[in-house]
């Protein structure tokens, strides 16, 4: 499990915009930019989405969060933004077999 280490400025960025955050980390998810600017999840979420909109982000990774959830790792700059990864760990899908319907379907009558 991948865990955000929020790292050290050696001026805090707090009261920042989020932008100016990114730019100098480079980058972060939304998480940590929430921490780092003292700003709620709400917001940043807001910011990040102008950002993106005019090409200033773009999405260039993935990581779990400590809750065990994908969260997007967001990258200061116009770039292609990465396929998000498909769970390994997915539950069985059901899938019928004729070969075996046939015979529980016989059998029944």
């Amino acid at each position: 499990m991948v865990h955000e280490n929020i790292p050290n400025f050696k001026s805090k960025p707090k009261g920042k915009s989020v932008a100016k955050a990114l730019e100098q980390l480079g980058r972060a998810t939304s998480y940590a930019l929430a921490r780092l600017v003292s700003k709620s999840s709400k917001d940043v979420v807001a910011s990040l989405s102008t950002l993106y909109s005019q090409s200033k982000v773009h999405v260039g990774g993935y990581e779990i969060n400590q809750r065990g959830k994908l969260v997007r790792v967001w990258f200061w700059g116009d770039g292609d933004d990465v396929r998000e990864p498909v769970a390994s760990a997915q539950k069985e899908v059901f899938v019928p077999r004729a070969d075996v319907a046939v015979w529980w379907m016989h059998d029944q009558g």
